[in-house]
């Protein structure tokens, strides 16, 4: 069972409270209304999408999306990467460095989830939920905190 007691801290939210990170790991992961399999599905999240700790038990846990909040069972999540999701739907760029390996993928949909492999200024090294790798503008993506900013 994965100990998600060491979750990682990434930012300070507007309330002044630390905000932990977590991402899905589960192709899709289902997040529920109640901390139970019967439970109604609020919404289906995609591999890779960050999210906010809420409170957590031996089973569950309670988390915050962007856009949504409820809960998810814990062996769909882990603290061992980091992650992002898509704000808007984008066109990728093809290559931002010619030594970079990357399978060229030309769209991102809005609340796509991908798994950060480096961040530069500016820019983040991403894998999607099927393997392909490739940079995304830091602009389109959240949370921001683990993202090299353009201002220097």
């Amino acid at each position: 069972m994965k100990l998600l007691f060491l979750s990682f801290v990434l930012g300070v939210s507007a309330q002044g409270a630390i905000d932990k990170f977590i991402c899905t790991e589960g192709y899709t992961s289902n997040l529920r209304v109640e901390p139970d399999l019967n439970s109604s599905v609020v919404v289906q999240l995609s591999k890779y999408t960050p999210l906010i700790l809420l409170e957590e038990n031996e089973k569950w846990s309670k988390v915050k999306t962007k856009s949504y909040e409820g809960w998810i069972f814990n062996n769909l999540l882990s603290n061992s990467f980091e992650c992002v999701l898509s704000t808007k739907s984008y066109k990728t760029q093809q290559s931002y460095s010619s030594r970079a390996p990357h399978k060229f993928r030309q769209n991102i949909l809005t609340g796509e989830g991908f798994k950060i492999l480096n961040t530069e200024v500016g820019m983040t090294r991403v894998k999607d939920k099927t393997g392909n790798v490739f940079w995304l503008e830091n602009h389109i993506l959240w949370p921001q905190e683990k993202l090299e900013s353009l201002s220097l």
